[in-house]
Formats: C-alpha cells, sequence, structure tokens
C-alpha cells in the first residue's frame, strides 16, 4: 500500500498505531507502489472519512514490487504471498482479536512455465495450510469473490470458503460478493451482482457493496469524480474491505460488552451472516447484505425490514 500526501489525514486516527512488515529487498520496496490497490483497501476499513472501523490498530503488510506472468511490473509474486501470510501467521498472539483482510485473487494462470502446476498446487496447498494455522490463532479471514463476473468462484483464497471443497476447505474464511448499491436510495431502483458468485457451492457467504464505493486514491476505477483524494472503488476487494471493517466493528462491540459474541472466527463469520439481510433478490435469488444491526436490540437476530426500511440500504452508520 501507498500512504502520501494528502491521504495521511485519512489515516491519522491510525497514524503511530501501524506496525509494518516490508517484504523483498530495499530496491523493491519502492516509494511508489507498482499497484496501489492497499491505501483504497485500509481506507475501506479504517479511513477517517469512508472507514468502517475507524480506530484499529494494522498491521501493514508491503509486498515488492515484481513482474507478473505477463512481464508487466504490476506487484507481488506467489512466493511474497506466501511469504506474507508466514509472517502474518507468526505475528499472531491469540490474545489479540485480529481480522486479516486478503484482497487477493490467484488462478493457475500465474504460474506459468514447464513447472507451472507444480508450483501452483504447493502454493495452494501451503496457502491453505496458513489460513488454517491462522484460523487455530483466533484470526478472523475475510476475502472476496474475485471479479469476472462468472457465475463459478475459481480463485484463491475465495474457493477455500467451499463447503463442498473436501480438504481444501477453510470453515472460518468469510468470502465476500459484491453487489452494485444503489447511490440514490430510490427503492425503485434495482441492484445487480458485481463480481463471481457460485450459489450452488454456498459462495459468497455474504455480500457487500461493491461498485462505486468511496475510497482514497488507488488502482480502482474512476467511477466517482475525485474530490479530496478520494475516487471511486469498484470490485469485491472493496467488497472484503468493508467486511473485514465490520468484522472489527463486531469484536470492538463484544469487548465493550454492548452485544453478547464471542470473537471466534466462527463466531463473527456467523454473526456477520446472521444480521445480513436481503433488500432485493437479485437475479432470481435473494442477496443477503452486510449490515451493521444498527437499531437492533439484539444483533444476533436477523432482520427482516418492512418495506420502508428498504431505503436504509447498506447502512453506513458505524459507530466505530
Amino acid at each position: 500500500m501507498l500512504i502520501h500526501g494528502p491521504q495521511l489525514q485519512e489515516f491519522d486516527l491510525i497514524r503511530g498505531k501501524a506496525s509494518w512488515i516490508l517484504l523483498g529487498k530495499e530496491s523493491e520496496q519502492a516509494k511508489n507502489d507498482c499497484k496501489e490497490h492497499g491505501t483504497p483497501m485500509l481506507s475501506l476499513v479504517a479511513g477517517k472519512t469512508v472507514g468502517v472501523a475507524k480506530n484499529i490498530k494494522p498491521t501493514i503488510v508491503r509486498m515488492p514490487c515484481r513482474y507478473d506472468h505477463r512481464g508487466v511490473k504490476r506487484g507481488m509474486q506467489g512466493a511474497d504471498w506466501i511469504d506474507g501470510l508466514s509472517k502474518i501467521n507468526d505475528r499472531l498472539d491469540r490474545s489479540t482479536p485480529t481480522v486479516v483482510l486478503m484482497a487477493v485473487f490467484w488462478t493457475p494462470a500465474w504460474f506459468p512455465g514447464p513447472d507451472g502446476m507444480n508450483n501452483w498446487y504447493g502454493f495452494l496447498w501451503r496457502h491453505k495450510e496458513l489460513l488454517d494455522e491462522m484460523a487455530k490463532k483466533g484470526a478472523i479471514l475475510v476475502t472476496g469473490t474475485g471479479n469476472e463476473g462468472y457465475n463459478h468462484v475459481r480463485g484463491v483464497p475465495g474457493t477455500y470458503g467451499k463447503p463442498g471443497l473436501g480438504s481444501l476447505y477453510v470453515p472460518e474464511l468469510i468470502v465476500v460478493g459484491g453487489l452494485a448499491v444503489d447511490q440514490t436510495e430510490k427503492e425503485t431502483e434495482l441492484w445487480s451482482i458485481w463480481g463471481n458468485h457460485e450459489d450452488e457451492a454456498g459462495v459468497p457467504h455474504v455480500y457487500a457493496p461493491g461498485r462505486n464505493m468511496i475510497a482514497l486514491e488507488g488502482n480502482k476505477a474512476l467511477w466517482i469524480p475525485p474530490s479530496n483524494g478520494l475516487l471511486g472503488c469498484s470490485g469485491t476487494s472493496c467488497s472484503a474491505a468493508m467486511t473485514a471493517g465490520l468484522a472489527a466493528y463486531y469484536i470492538r462491540l463484544a469487548q465493550l460488552g454492548l452485544i453478547k459474541a464471542d470473537t471466534t472466527p466462527a463466531a463473527i463469520k456467523d454473526l456477520i451472516i446472521k444480521t445480513s439481510w436481503s433488500r432485493r433478490g437479485v437475479s432470481g435469488a435473494p442477496r443477503k447484505g452486510i449490515w451493521n444491526s444498527v437499531d437492533v436490540v439484539s444483533p444476533a437476530k436477523e432482520w427482516t425490514p418492512n418495506p420502508a426500511s428498504v431505503r436504509l440500504l447498506f447502512a453506513r452508520k458505524f459507530h466505530a
């Protein structure tokens, strides 16, 4: 991720609290990121203006700037990602509730060449092993479904969330799909799915806003005119970032005794799913979107709103 210039004020609530994990050689830790993906994602989690959980203590993993499989200089490789997860796993302390946002999408295409498939299978199993270890240490794992528009979730980490995947299944993982949100809050506006989804396989587990969201400057599409360094953010990475913020928000409510909930990965995942609700069926099926449970006595109870309440949409009244 990249934080510079006017963006510092967006993170002034977490400055001094953040810690860093720097991967690669110093020459690869460029002043300018290749991809600039982490900054808008962190802004959706903890940004002063648009963040869901504004007072967290983030650990930021800075990936090296490398060439991808197509020869384009754009960011990390698979080995870097595994190295980053390993270092996160080493730092985890069961006594400190942690949310791990994985705004990435890996497929075999990232492992070309004669040994590509062997490298892919090694990556696949080591990746899964690290997720299992982190979940056992109490880490809440969040990722998106990918942005290809398929009726199939095929990339990792997202595929690890499929219940029928056998030994590759990670039950604690929260897989998030994207919805195009009605920005005008008119009940007559239709919603649409944004990103991959596979209803038969049970993923995504929940949906979150995934198109035309407001975030800090980064590599996301300019769906919204820039204003004070804030741009449009589209994709299931944005959806996952908002859901990671919601997980942190629920953890804090539980710590303060404002809700009765465990902060284990399974309990937080269950709470996020139970407190989600379908504003409207999309593509012939209800799509349960995240909600922060505002105005509900027991957030563990699923809420079915009356038609007048549909105007709330994805409420952003987060009090983190």
